[in-house]
């Protein structure tokens, strides 16, 4: 089978309730665009349906993740495949109809163009909305910072892992230190996804962000400071 052109990474854990929607959308996705698109589930140990799930979209491939936490999880995926781009959707989160087409045109029309992002849209898939961060409310908008939203070179990946020390802040921490070392992405004026909002997910946890934020940002300034050296 000839190497796919495209590659989603999926990480799920315990996610049955939203798993289908968000490969719909994927299936939907890849299916509208003329490159080969492979979908890729890491499931970091579920215990729930979500497998079963999984299992009904023949057009989805599964891994079993050998590492621990989210960012080992992409890491792992990642280190799994030979696409020359990569993109990410969690698992309940939803890829806007045309989003995928819109993001290649982007990439494919521009080497220089290391990553391609929109908008992200925040939805709510639980009815309780309790320790949401601020900036994460339903019907909010903003400019994609968030792997889900991106289209990424593998070179810029394989340059850039995600730190898997980090439990809460890697995804931030990823894209300060892609930011630093590639310059800004190319940017959709336009929503490509709607992130899902659960009570009880790691973004809610907003003191163990921040502490692992501030982390991250110490360890970039002070890598900063020695190259300046």
């Amino acid at each position: 089978m000839a190497t796919p052109e495209v590659t989603v990474i999926v990480p799920t854990l315990n996610a049955e309730t939203t798993i289908d929607r968000a490969l719909q959308s994927l299936i939907k996705e890849s299916g509208a665009v003329s490159k080969r698109v492979e979908i890729l589930v890491i499931d970091g140990g579920s215990h729930d349906g979500t497998l079963d799930r999984v299992s009904r979209h023949s057009e989805v491939g599964i891994l079993h993740q050998k590492s621990i936490g989210l960012a080992a999880a992409r890491n792992e995926a990642i280190a799994k495949t030979n696409s020359p781009l990569l993109a990410f959707c969690d698992a309940d989160d939803v890829w806007i109809e045309g989003s995928l087409a819109k993001k290649l045109e982007v990439i494919s029309t521009s080497a220089d163009t290391w990553a391609v992002s929109g908008r992200v849209r925040f939805e709510r898939v639980e009815s309780d909305s309790r320790g949401f961060p601020i900036r994460r409310r339903a019907d909010e908008e903003h400019r994609g910072y968030t792997p889900g939203a991106i289209l990424v070179r593998r070179h810029a990946i394989e340059a850039i892992a995600f730190d898997e020390r980090l439990a809460i802040a890697a995804d931030t921490d990823w894209f300060i230190r892609a930011l630093s070392t590639f310059g800004d992405m190319a940017h959709l004026d336009e929503t490509v996804l709607i992130k899902g909002l659960r009570a009880g997910s790691l973004s809610t946890d907003v003191g163990s962000y921040r502490k692992e934020l501030m982390l991250s940002v110490r360890r970039h300034l002070q890598t900063r400071q020695s190259n300046q050296l």
